[in-house]
């Protein structure tokens, strides 16, 4: 329970008789009497004997745990007054607990007081042999100085003899080299300037050579495009004439099948000229696309005429139109394929 210092709740303030009577009331006086006039104090045999055995160097002890127990506390409290000895633990009172733990206490500092001397004792002697050491390897530098001194005086008079032959011979040397460079250098330049121009003649030569190809390429794609201009011409042709012949002979249902067709092979010519209006303004890249777009566009519409054409020659069955049709068909794969 906490207990009030005061009535008035104001800090720094202690009113003795308010918390005299609050112990009073609370039973805390008659339990420290009770405590005091018992063995508040109670611990296992181990753990008594584990905590004080320091305290019997000039004693025997016995062989059981309860008897070494009383022989110590019999050193301290022959009238056993302040302590009982039960089953298994010692009862004590407060005061020769007191007395145990004072004694114990001093105990513990003279022993770290011997540990500490000796573990002193151990770095001082460590340090000294350090010091020592650190001596002979001084001693050993400074005597490897003195002689390095020695040794340089006589190497750099020894050097000073060596550069001045050195330095005649170097000249000599010099000389020679500085002339083999010149020539070599001139030699050089003169290679240089040759196969600067052998490479410009080589470029020319090169660059007329491009132009040339390009202009045949040209030449070429432009034939090539007249030609399958000229292709497609005669393709139209002999399907107008096949439309023709197939309208003469078919029925209501055949003309509709031929009106499907033609309006296939024109949505044909108005993409393709829609293709040469366009491939002017376009980039690169443009024109691969659009022409995946119309070959893709070309394909469908071809197979679509070719079946229905399949479908109209199937229901005439008649051998001349068989042919022609067949004609007109593999006209248009060899085209798509080129």
């Amino acid at each position: 329970r906490c207990i009030k210092p005061n009535m008035c709740k104001m800090p720094d303030q202690f009113d003795q008789n308010i918390v005299l009577n609050q112990l009073r009331y609370s039973g805390m006086l008659e339990t420290v009497r009770i405590r005091r006039a018992g063995f508040p104090v109670r611990r296992p045999f181990q753990d008594f004997y584990k905590r004080y055995y320091m305290l019997m160097k000039n004693l025997t002890p016995p062989d059981d745990m309860k008897g070494r127990c009383c022989a110590l506390l019999r050193e301290y409290d022959k009238s056993k007054k302040e302590w009982q000895l039960g089953k298994s633990k010692v009862f004590l009172r407060e005061s020769l607990e007191h007395r145990l733990e004072k004694e114990r206490e001093e105990q513990v500092y003279k022993a770290a007081l011997v540990i500490q001397a000796h573990i002193l004792g151990y770095i001082a002697r460590k340090r000294y042999r350090n010091i020592c050491n650190c001596i002979l390897v001084i001693q050993k530098n400074l005597r490897a100085v003195l002689e390095r001194k020695k040794y340089l005086h006589l190497r750099k008079a020894s050097i000073i003899f060596q550069k001045h032959l050195r330095g005649k011979l170097a000249r000599r040397t010099f000389k020679q080299l500085l002339e083999e460079k010149h020539r070599k250098e001139e030699e050089k330049r003169r290679k240089e300037e040759e196969e600067r121009e052998r490479k410009r003649i080589e470029a020319e030569m090169l660059a007329q050579k491009k132009a040339e190809e390009a202009r045949i390429q040209a030449e070429e794609a432009r034939k090539a495009e007249e030609a399958r201009k000229q292709h497609e011409l005669e393709l139209k042709l002999e399907a107008e004439q096949a439309m023709e012949k197939m309208k003469d002979q078919s029925s209501q249902k055949d003309s509709n099948q031929v009106e499907e067709i033609l309006r296939l092979e024109r949505e044909i010519q108005n993409l393709q000229r829609k293709k040469e209006q366009q491939e002017m303004s376009l980039t690169e890249a443009s024109l691969q696309r659009l022409q995946q777009l119309r070959d893709e566009e070309l394909k469908r519409l071809e197979d679509d005429a070719s079946r229905a054409a399949q479908e109209f020659l199937e229901s005439l069955n008649f051998d001349e139109i068989d042919e022609c049709v067949l004609n007109f068909e593999k006209s248009l794969g060899s085209d798509y394929s080129s």
